[in-house]
């Protein structure tokens, strides 16, 4: 609830001006820039730049700790489905609990125990959510899933392609130019990093289901 209520005042991502995929250096980098940007000591003590650097700071915060950030992305992902219902003012409170209650629920099954969309829908129907809702909750979490796997499997494929690439000139030119058994053996290391990273990239890809619209 604290990382929920955390979005409600500010999107981290947006704060850093980064994508919900960067990696942990884009995270860093994106700190450096703004945090030079607005230190206080850089604005001549500017109320304005003193409050964006704390909301940086705090950002920066929570995305660069991993487990932080796993559980703020539940949070982002439950207050951006919250934002696409609609119902009367009376019922709002108690209707954004619910839909809270079953995203965190849906992000938990499929986030963490990599369930099908269609199992995840099934349980939280079986919790009292409409059919209707249940799919399209089930599917917007399965697509959010989908969508950080693939990120994630590219950015292991770019990897690996590098150091195939890599780890194949050393060896050319170990063997024709060089004639070093030190370089041998390090082309023959960052080649099977590579192979691994590749090959990671691979069993990645084939867990994301893309997710069918009703």
């Amino acid at each position: 609830m604290l990382l929920y209520n955390r979005y409600m005042q500010s999107n981290y991502y947006e704060l850093l001006e980064i994508a919900p995929s960067a990696n942990a250096n884009d995270i860093k980098n994106a700190y450096r820039k703004l945090a030079f940007k607005y230190h206080p000591d850089k604005n001549n003590g500017s109320k304005h730049a003193e409050t964006l650097f704390a909301e940086i700071s705090q950002a920066y915060s929570v995305l660069s700790n991993t487990e932080e950030r796993k559980e703020y992305d539940k949070s982002l992902l439950s207050f951006k489905m919250q934002g696409k219902e609609a119902k009367q003012p009376a019922y709002q409170k108690a209707y954004d609990v619910f839909i809270e209650d079953m995203l965190q629920i849906a992000a938990t099954m499929s986030l963490s125990d990599q369930r099908h969309w269609r199992a995840v829908a099934k349980k939280l129907e079986s919790l009292g959510c409409g059919a209707e809702l249940a799919h399209k909750i089930a599917l917007e979490v399965e697509r959010y899933r989908t969508k950080t796997i693939i990120d994630e499997a590219m950015h292991n494929f770019y990897f690996a392609s590098i150091c195939i690439v890599l780890g194949g000139n050393i060896a050319i030119l170990s063997f024709v130019v060089w004639n070093s058994l030190g370089f041998q053996i390090l082309a023959t290391i960052i080649f099977f990093v590579g192979l691994y990273y590749l090959i990671r990239s691979f069993i990645l890809f084939a867990q994301t289901k893309v997710a069918v619209r009703l």
